[in-house]
């Protein structure tokens, strides 16, 4: 299928790395260097995604600029920076980079000349779906290393162990209640799992008052990503975000703000810029089900799978500044 050649979502068939086997998977955004990934609906106004976004459904932007800084071209999904797998309405603003769309409505705007491209998507969503599901669920079913206190307002979590992946557990009340986050005791080659259970609500929200690493503030960091429960199936952000998120199973929304990292959600309203802070970090992936399609085994070679080597996927013009790292 030619969906699943040009889209193989993010994961790994090497189990064990919190035990310090093989298996981690580098990764410079969450999915296949998409920044934004909603399987629904993403509707948005008077505000931007700076990097690339693909969409199952409908997209109903106004008033927004959309692929300013993407890679050009982006070497993933036929070099479209931008996928709605159903209608893509646009009213006024500007689109920078090739949007491929199964149907658009495109008024008052700045489009680059040939920039939307209707027919046929080239992201096989449904399987997209499914893959992103298995993959949080695996991720938050791994054993915590670190511990979680809050002596005073800030909410503190300390890596233990020397693992370069750090695995912690919060509720979502802990998420909303606190005047920042601190991770300490972490390098700048560790990747840092959070992941989010629900308290009975099936909601979340997010505080915010920030992100800190080893107690210095940051406003963005692409080695941080926080997974939330299958069964959290709403995400309120306030204000700005300043890491990654993947949520899967979620209907998010946000007020204005920024949102400095890679999302991936079930779908997404609101007025949160996306600023193009891509996932850096190294997880470990979940093991897949059913066999790879023989083009991906083409495009990734056989001795990946066979042997359980890496995959590592890169994107051409990412600019990692120090906010991109942890410190």
């Amino acid at each position: 299928m030619k969906s699943s050649l040009l889209h193989t979502p993010l994961r790994l068939m090497a189990i064990g790395v919190l035990l310090g086997a093989g298996g981690l998977l580098q990764a410079t955004s969450l999915v296949d260097g998409f920044n934004v990934t909603v399987f629904n609906n993403f509707t948005s106004q008077f505000s931007a995604v700076q990097g690339t976004l693909e969409i199952g459904k409908n997209a109903n932007l106004t008033g927004y600029a959309l692929n300013q800084s993407a890679p050009n071209p982006n070497s993933v999904a036929n070099g479209f920076d931008t996928v709605v797998g159903g209608a893509f309405s646009f009213q006024s603003g500007t689109i920078f980079g090739p949007v491929s769309a199964v149907s658009a409505t495109v008024t008052g705007s700045t489009v680059c000349s040939g920039c939307v491209v209707t027919g046929a998507s080239p992201v096989d969503f449904t399987a997209l779906e499914a893959n992103e599901k298995n993959q949080s669920s695996f991720l938050y079913a791994l054993s915590s290393t670190g511990t979680v206190t809050k002596p005073f307002s800030t909410l503190l979590l300390a890596a233990g162990g020397s693992s370069t992946v750090q695995v912690f557990s919060i509720t979502s009340s802990q998420l909303s209640n606190n005047s920042g986050i601190d991770i300490t005791g972490v390098s700048p080659n560790t990747t840092v799992i959070v992941n989010v259970s629900d308290t009975g609500s099936h909601t979340a929200s997010t505080s915010s008052s920030g992100l800190l690493i080893n107690d210095q503030q940051v406003q963005s960091n692409g080695n941080v990503l926080f997974n939330f429960a299958p069964t959290i199936t709403s995400i309120s952000i306030t204000n700005s975000f300043y890491s990654n998120m993947l949520a899967p199973y979620a209907a998010v929304s946000s007020n204005f703000g920024s949102f400095n990292g890679d999302l991936v959600a079930s779908s997404y309203s609101g007025n949160a810029q996306f600023t193009l802070n891509p996932f850096l970090g190294a997880l470990p992936g979940a093991p897949t089900s059913t066999p790879e399609p023989a083009t991906f085994h083409l495009l990734a070679g056989v001795a990946v799978a066979a042997a359980g080597l890496f995959h590592r996927r890169r994107r051409s013009r990412l600019q990692s500044g120090t906010d991109n790292q942890i410190n």
